[in-house]
């Protein structure tokens, strides 16, 4: 590895809740890191990525969600 060649340190900022604090946080840090000398940084918000945010993560749930749940022997019904 060339020793001239700067670290970089990512900062991801990994929620998109609506009124979430963190970014002042991520901001924060990605400017205290970027001080540092041999450190390069970029702030990573999962907002700006084309994701898909309309289904709450169940589209890649999928059918294994309910392969975890335990059959309930005294009532007869699954426990999940």
């Amino acid at each position: 590895m060339d020793a001239t060649r700067p670290i970089f340190i990512p900062v991801i900022l990994g929620t998109a809740r609506m009124g979430r604090m963190s970014l002042h946080a991520a901001r924060l840090v990605t400017r205290e890191v970027g001080k540092r000398a041999g450190v390069e940084t970029e702030l990573i918000d999962i907002t700006q990525l084309p994701l898909p945010t309309n289904d709450a993560g169940e589209a890649i749930i999928g059918p294994t969600r309910w392969s975890l749940c335990l059959p309930n022997t005294t009532m007869g019904t699954p426990v999940c």
